[in-house]
């Protein structure tokens, strides 16, 4: 049986759509995330705004310490017992600080810069700030990624990075429970109408909490994983835009 989208193209904001010289597989496609101009999508990429968006779906989410647009001392860090701060405007990996206030410094720069140069303009233009949250003492990271309204595959981590790969998951799998976390991924992707997204969740052993989310992610995938994604992403956009199969 072929795979069938939970939500057809009418699901997704025309502001997302893309266009038919962007096609040509998986590559192309999220090359074409970078030009989107969109006021919802801009809110999205604030790492405060997103994680509000995930708390009112219902799910569990690290505990909020604090966010401001504004530069933060090493007193307000060390009211914590444990935490992870970061700006709330650029890629999961910059300027993060996990129980150490080292790169502080750096840190509060980030509030006169934007994303690197070849990140989205929604993300370069979403509102600066610096968020602190409870730190998760994680076993496993989930990068789920969501195609037309149905979380498709995960990709199962011990660390943010592809090296600490450990497979590729579904709804069930040997490793853990994401039933509810389904249903809300399913929720969360009606609400946002976007065609393609990642959410990530951070899981210590008894609970998942939902963490980032990336629009059209350019995650570094093997091929044939691309091509698992890229074909049902991409399809739809044939059949239902430009009538081909």
């Amino acid at each position: 049986m072929s795979w069938v989208p939970k939500y057809g193209v009418e699901f997704i904001d025309k502001e997302f759509m893309v266009t038919f010289d962007c096609l040509d597989g998986y590559d192309s496609m999220n090359r074409s995330r970078k030009a989107i101009s969109s006021e919802r999508l801009r809110y999205l990429y604030n790492k405060y705004n997103i994680k509000k968006e995930f708390a009112d779906i219902g799910f569990h989410v690290p505990k909020l310490y604090l966010y401001t647009k504004n530069e933060i001392c090493e007193e307000e860090l060390n009211k914590h017992v444990s935490f992870v701060t970061k700006p709330a405007h650029m890629s999961e990996s910059d300027n993060v600080l996990i129980n150490d206030t080292t790169g502080l410094k750096e840190l509060n720069e980030s509030l006169n810069k934007t994303a690197r140069f070849d990140e989205p303009d929604m993300l370069k233009e979403c509102e600066r700030g610096i968020i602190i949250e409870e730190l998760i003492n994680v076993v496993y990271e989930l990068k789920v990624f969501v195609v037309w309204g149905s979380p498709l595959i995960v990709d199962l981590r011990t660390g943010k990075s592809e090296f600490e790969r450990v497979d590729f998951i579904g709804k069930e799998n040997s490793y853990l429970n994401w039933d509810h976390e389904h249903e809300l991924i399913e929720r969360f992707a009606e609400r946002t109408k976007i065609d393609f997204f990642r959410i990530d969740f951070l899981y210590d052993g008894k609970r998942l909490y939902a963490s980032e989310c990336a629009f059209m992610p350019s995650t570094l995938l093997p091929e044939e994983i691309e091509e698992f994604i890229g074909l049902r992403w991409q399809r739809p956009y044939y059949q239902h835009y430009y009538c081909m199969e």
